[in-house]
């Protein structure tokens, strides 16, 4: 019998996958940078700050920490993609609660 189970949250409980590909998309458009759906899957499963550093030498005059603060700011915008549950965690975790 076990009395908690832990999850990590993003991609095992929420998705928060289209959000984030369409804010390293608007990064890359903000600044004409050319990209493609490739370069914004790269960053899936990475931190963000690895993943920039290796397309940072594109970006002009810009740093690391500057770029992901940007991509940060994108995520909170209104009309951004919803976060939602990936399929199946809400059935997991009511049949463990009970």
């Amino acid at each position: 019998m076990y009395a908690a189970a832990l999850f990590d949250l993003d991609g095992t409980l929420i998705d928060t996958e289209p959000r984030s590909q369409e804010a390293w998309s608007r990064l890359f458009r903000s600044h004409a940078v050319p990209y493609d759906d490739a370069t914004i899957r790269s960053f899936a499963g990475r931190p963000a700050r690895e993943a920039l550093g290796d397309h940072v030498h594109r970006f002009s005059g810009r740093t690391v920490d500057e770029l992901f603060a940007e991509a940060i700011h994108y995520t909170t915008l209104a009309d951004m993609p919803a976060v939602g549950t990936v399929p199946g965690a809400l059935e997991l975790v009511s049949r463990l609660r009970a």
